[in-house]
């Protein structure tokens, strides 16, 4: 038995492992080109479903392309960085560690967010532990003094 001409949208999705939203948002984007089918019927060629996927990457020579709508030129590949610009970019990278390190020392922040979290959650914690303390010692005191 031969393969179908014409597939549906539920066939297509199962082919290339999508959903039928995204079959109909292909259509409608006009990556997939669907046909009418009577009033309601919409169908789509088996060798256009079969012509979609294409590859994400491509070699060519000994270069990676990557695969999108327009042809990607590898005359705007960067070239690797000389050794003198890694040591430009390291030393750059250094000046901005020292900038952020005088910036926490100026607004009293000394680490990750975690402990400054952390170290805010204790002071709470000890500050309601003091006022639960302070008040059991007024109910005492009024129970003491209403017993009398």
């Amino acid at each position: 038995m031969s393969e179908p001409e014409w597939l549906s949208i539920a066939e297509a999705a199962a082919v290339w492992q999508v959903s039928r939203i995204t079959v109909h948002r292909w259509i409608k984007q006009g990556r997939v080109q669907a046909y009418h089918i009577g009033p309601r019927r919409v169908r789509l060629r088996a060798s256009d479903v079969d012509a979609l996927p294409s590859p994400v990457r491509k070699e060519e020579g000994n270069m990676l392309i990557e695969s999108t709508d327009t042809l990607v030129s590898t005359a705007f590949t960067s070239p690797r960085m000389t050794d003198e610009q890694l040591r430009e970019g390291r030393e750059v990278l250094a000046r901005i560690d020292e900038n952020a390190a005088r910036i926490r020392a100026r607004s009293g922040v000394h680490g990750p967010s975690s402990e400054i979290i952390h170290r805010m959650r204790e002071e709470r914690d000890e500050y309601l532990r003091e006022v639960w303390e302070e008040s059991n010692a007024e109910i005492r005191r009024r129970r003491e003094l209403g017993g009398r």
